[in-house]
């Protein structure tokens, strides 16, 4: 029989990029090393991915077809299935992951046309399973699986996991062309998360566009509410010469310039952390990991960052006692402050953690307390975040043990939706998650408000003196086009910044687009929400105008209210009697002019910010 492994399409739209699933990459390393005749393909390298698929079915005569992913990924999990099918109507599919490990029932009936489902760890099970498929041999008796008998669904005897992960083999990483990953991806996926200024200084001129990740152990034994664990229970770590053994390969093979240790517990042994230094400093290569803050000591941290350590992503969650005690994080906010204070003594990363929004233990005053915690310590970039409920966690089960998820089948179908679990009414969670992501888009890095300035109105630059919040260096910027809002940063500590123009020029572009509207009678729609805009609409009256409407087509904008105002689509616009357009995206002028006169015609006042950043219209 010939199988076939499969890497979904995973770039969203408007995405440029994508991250591997490396779950999948054992796997076909497994059935490759068990003999199994196994084909595959990486589906994001294709132009026509769902064509590519259907051609490489037809083309390799492929009998069984084996993909996974997380439960959101099911609409296009399910999409591969329909088109095997299509096909091959014989062809056999099976899913893995952890939208079936999840709950295993609810995700086979959701996409009805799987044959097969692993639950758990899959590199044994899938072996097993292929066995008795090729043999024609009794399927109850491959442990770790679910099928369809008549009307009931089978699960079989769970199968122990796995002790010794270092028995496993090395990732497919040939299979799924992850070379022309790193070449067109990775930069795209991890530059942000990375101080390169860092790197560079400490490094050299690296390839920091090229990005590895090394799973360096499996599950975790904490039990956090939000979280769920594919691969059991039991926390697993490889030996270090596995580790060892798969970055040498990685940069002989694909000359990666830093690689990510993705593990869960990295440091909860220091002798190990230790000897990991030791090992991996004589190979002059950035890397970042993962931490818990409760194992984080001053010793460790400063022979991590001497070893080569850029970057570290710690598990914050929130600043409040009950909320931690809630999630069962096991951890104090003094110990996420010292942990806070070491990573900005020795200049560890950028993005230090998220704050989670929506435990059941959140009321709107807690949640207003922690942001307030979050703008006191604006010096550290920390994520903000809504808690989504995911199949196979402790939220999800008391989801539906409250009735809040009444129809599991349904929610998995609809792409886990957010749900309120949290001791907020709906208004309240839908007034904190307006909010949350209103900070998250546009106020999540630190703004530097211009002071004094020379405006250039030919060029529409600015010239303007700054001093850094963080360390109080002063320096100065040249020809800065603020409506086009890229980051400034300090040339001393490196700390970013968003640059954000004086409220004179808020006053003169707030009382010309006033004055036109009072002149015309004209319903205006300022097209381009972007950091800029949203300054301009916060630090002015414009947003209480009734005949002002924002429009943008990001479609996680639509869920937004700016200051009270709704965020339309361009496909809405037609609905609300505009006679002009302002168009702030200003990169995008040519382009948004064009859709305008497509969905509106010819019969629209077209106009851009710059025309409102002088007194022409005062004259």
């Amino acid at each position: 029989m010939n199988f076939l492994v499969v890497v979904p399409y995973l770039i969203n739209e408007g995405a440029t990029g994508y991250e591997m699933p490396m779950g999948i990459l054992y796997i076909s390393s497994a059935l490759k090393r068990a003999g199994v005749k196994t084909f595959t393909i990486n589906m994001n390298h294709h132009n026509h991915p769902y064509a590519a698929l259907q051609e490489k079915i037809r083309s390799d005569k492929i009998d069984v077809i084996m993909t996974g992913g997380t439960s959101p990924c099911f609409s296009f999990l399910r999409r591969i299935f329909d088109k095997a099918k299509e096909a091959n109507p014989n062809i056999v599919t099976i899913c893995g992951g952890g939208i079936i490990s999840g709950d295993a029932v609810s995700a086979m009936k959701a996409f009805v046309n799987i044959d097969f489902g692993v639950i758990g760890e899959g590199e044994i099970t899938i072996c097993k399973l292929a066995e008795a498929l090729e043999n024609k041999s009794n399927i109850a008796e491959v442990q770790g699986i679910i099928y369809k008998d008549g009307d009931e669904y089978i699960i079989t005897e769970p199968r122990e996991e796995v002790k010794d992960i270092d028995t496993f083999p090395s990732p497919d990483y040939e299979g799924f062309e992850y070379g022309k990953f790193l070449d067109k991806y990775t930069a795209v996926i991890y530059n942000d998360r990375m101080s390169i200024h860092d790197i560079e200084s400490k490094f050299g001129a690296i390839n920091y566009t090229r990005g590895a990740t090394i799973i360096g152990s499996r599950s975790c034994p904490f039990s956090c509410t939000f979280c769920f664990h594919t691969s059991g229970k039991r926390f697993r770590q490889h030996s270090l010469d596995y580790i060892f053994n798969e970055l040498e390969y990685l940069i002989n093979t694909y000359a990666i310039g830093w690689v990510s240790f993705e593990e869960e517990l990295f440091a909860s042994s220091f002798k190990r952390v230790e000897e990991f230094c030791r090992r991996i400093k004589k190979y002059n290569i950035p890397w970042k990991v993962s931490m818990k803050v409760s194992h984080m000591s001053e010793d460790m941290v400063k022979i991590m960052a001497d070893a080569g350590c850029v970057n570290m992503l710690i598990g914050i969650e929130s600043p409040n006692k009950a909320i931690l005690k809630s999630m069962r994080k096991k951890i104090t906010l003094e110990q996420i402050e010292s942990a806070l204070r070491l990573m900005a003594k020795y200049n560890l990363g950028k993005s230090y953690g998220n704050l989670l929004f929506g435990d059941i233990a959140e009321t709107l005053e807690i949640a207003e307390e922690s942001l307030k915690w979050w703008r006191e310590h604006w010096e550290h970039e920390m994520y903000l975040n809504v808690i989504q409920v995911l199949p196979g966690s402790y939220l999800y089960k008391y989801a539906l043990e409250n009735n809040i998820i009444t129809d599991p089948v349904q929610f998995l179908i609809d792409g886990c939706p957010y749900v309120n679990v949290s001791k907020m009414s709906d208004s309240e969670m839908e007034y904190l998650k307006n909010k949350i992501l209103c900070l998250k888009k546009f106020e999540t890095r630190a703004t530097i408000i211009i002071q004094e300035s020379d405006y250039n109105s030919m060029t529409h630059t600015y010239n303007f003196d700054w001093e850094c919040l963080l360390c109080g260096h002063k320096q100065k910027e040249n020809d800065r086009n603020l409506f086009q809002a890229a980051k400034i940063s300090c040339q001393n500590c490196h700390k970013d910044y968003i640059p954000v123009m004086p409220q004179k020029m808020v006053d003169i572009i707030e009382n010309n687009i006033e004055k036109y509207i009072q002149e015309t009678d004209y319903n205006v729609g300022v097209w381009g929400l972007n950091i800029s805009t949203y300054f301009l609409f916060k630090r002015s009256k414009l947003a209480q105008n009734k005949q002002v409407f924002i429009i943008d087509d990001n479609k996680e904008y639509h869920n937004l209210k700016i200051f009270g105002k709704k965020v339309y689509s361009s496909e809405e616009i037609i609905n609300i009697n505009l006679n002009s357009i302002i168009i702030t995206a200003t990169n995008y002028y040519n382009l948004i002019e064009e859709r305008v006169i497509k969905i509106l015609g010819g019969n629209i006042d077209i106009k851009i910010i710059y025309d409102f950043t002088d007194d022409f219209l005062m004259q």
